[in-house]
């Protein structure tokens, strides 16, 4: 489903002029909607949670895989829908946007490397998967690069991504000259000991969580993240990480539990103290996704713990999205603009966003104590779970860890929800436009799935009782 639109969004591009892209950006909405109601009746026959191979085992397929398609298909609807907005609407958004119509391709190919990389159980696919993400990642950074500083983070990321792909292309030759195989089943925890290839499967793993930008490799991806447009990152800091670290928790590759505990508490300490430093958005928006990537790392050490990692990434994943939607809202009231991509850099250009907007600094304030983990919203929950797994399995040093990284991590949330509350600035004005009723739906969507997440944890946990059991 996915790859026919694929092929029919490559077949608009090629034969419609920039004014025909509304029919792309339905033809892909149409096809996620298909998707999601596929995938959702394709789940309800896997409810004894057993792995499914096809294609001569090059793929698999189970529970854990089917719900993070639809979480994914749910991302990919959103941002469609964004996008679309963007470039159709006769306001603001017209000015702060230049049309691209090879985007959503380039999107679609993105997905496909992620759905590939999640059902991947051959280490062929597992790189052509990786690939084909990151070549995307490559053109999505690239595309509406003009300046210096932004060809020279797209340069840094291609650079750094094609080193770590060498790294794990020779992992991956080194498993088959031991094992004859490129099937990920045959890497069983007795033949790694026998073996002795913990190093190449530390490699792989390594190679994996640095190029979605874990600590100590990151300062890549926050120069990165601060050159792309606004709705570019809201896609590039979400699905990549999603897929590599959804795939190493479903798969037999793991660590050393010591590595992977110090590079967790690396991580976590890296996102708490940098996000304290940063004055521009989207790099304290950067390190917020760095700690959060450091909490699903603590989750990694646990064994036969989905259910709270399919948790956390599900609120992280909506409380992510809301947090960039509302940004991209706050460009309405700003009369300063910084640039044409990205209008709105730092934080100072958020003051008095109250006096414009209570209710936008509001659905902010509960994004930002949900991100803090504040009940009864859905982050609340999510962090939750993620304690009581580790305690229940022992990880007690690092249970405090995640407590101090919380507690740290919580000053820089309040300092974004402080500026918007403060007087007004001269920079901010009473905008005429109106935001759209499509997005005001969206947004008000996700913030009931957060203002309600009580609700949802008892379903979800339900729902995991009779899927994964």
């Amino acid at each position: 489903m996915l790859i026919l639109a694929m092929i029919s969004t490559i077949t608009f591009v090629s034969m419609s002029k920039l004014s025909d892209n509304r029919a792309i950006i339905r033809l892909i909405n149409i096809y996620t909607i298909l998707v999601l109601v596929l995938d959702s009746f394709l789940y309800t026959l896997f409810l004894n949670n057993q792995t499914y191979t096809m294609m001569g085992e090059l793929l698999m397929f189970n529970s854990f895989t089917f719900y993070m398609d639809m979480l994914m298909y749910f991302i990919m609807m959103v941002m469609s829908s964004l996008y679309g907005y963007n470039l159709y609407n006769n306001n603001l958004y017209k000015t702060l946007f230049e049309p691209k119509k090879e985007l959503m391709m380039l999107f679609l190919m993105n997905m496909l490397g992620a759905l590939l990389m999640m059902h991947s159980n051959d280490f062929i696919t597992l790189f052509v998967s990786i690939e084909l993400q990151s070549y995307s990642i490559y053109l999505i950074t690239a595309i509406y690069n003009s300046s210096y500083k932004a060809s020279k983070a797209s340069m840094l990321y291609f650079f750094m991504g094609g080193m770590l792909s060498m790294l794990m292309a020779y992992s991956m030759n080194t498993f088959y000259s031991v094992l004859n195989s490129y099937t990920l089943h045959t890497l069983d925890n007795t033949i790694i000991n026998t073996l002795d290839l913990n190093l190449m499967l530390m490699a792989l793993s390594l190679g994996l969580l640095f190029k979605i930008g874990m600590a100590p490799l990151h300062k890549w991806l926050m120069s990165m993240y601060e050159n792309t447009p606004m709705l570019m990152t809201v896609y590039m800091s979400l699905m990549p990480k999603m897929s590599m670290l959804s795939y190493l928790m479903l798969s037999n590759i793991s660590m050393n539990s010591l590595v992977m505990s110090m590079l967790a508490i690396l991580t976590l300490l890296v996102g708490s103290v940098g996000g304290l430093l940063q004055m521009k958005i989207k790099r304290l928006l950067a390190f917020s996704g760095l700690t959060n990537a450091g909490y699903m790392m603590l989750l990694l050490l646990l064994n036969n713990n989905e259910f709270s990692y399919l948790y956390y990434m599900t609120q992280y994943s909506i409380s992510h999205l809301a947090m960039f939607m509302m940004m991209i809202f706050s460009m309405y009231y700003i009369n300063y603009i910084n640039n044409q991509y990205n209008p709105i850099m730092y934080v100072n250009q958020l003051k008095g966003l109250m006096h414009d907007n209570a209710y936008l600094v509001l659905s902010m304030a509960m994004v930002v104590f949900s991100f803090m983990g504040m009940p009864p919203l859905l982050g609340f929950f999510g962090k939750l779970n993620m304690l009581m797994s580790m305690l229940n399995n022992g990880y007690y040093f690092m249970s405090i860890v995640l407590i101090v990284a919380s507690l740290m991590s919580a000053l820089y949330y309040l300092y974004l929800l402080n500026v918007s509350m403060q007087d007004k600035n001269n920079m901010l004005m009473n905008s005429n436009e109106t935001v759209s009723s499509v997005l005001s739906y969206m947004l008000s969507s996700l913030m009931m799935l957060m203002t309600f997440g009580f609700m949802y944890n008892t379903l979800m946990m339900d729902m995991f009782n009779v899927y994964f059991n």
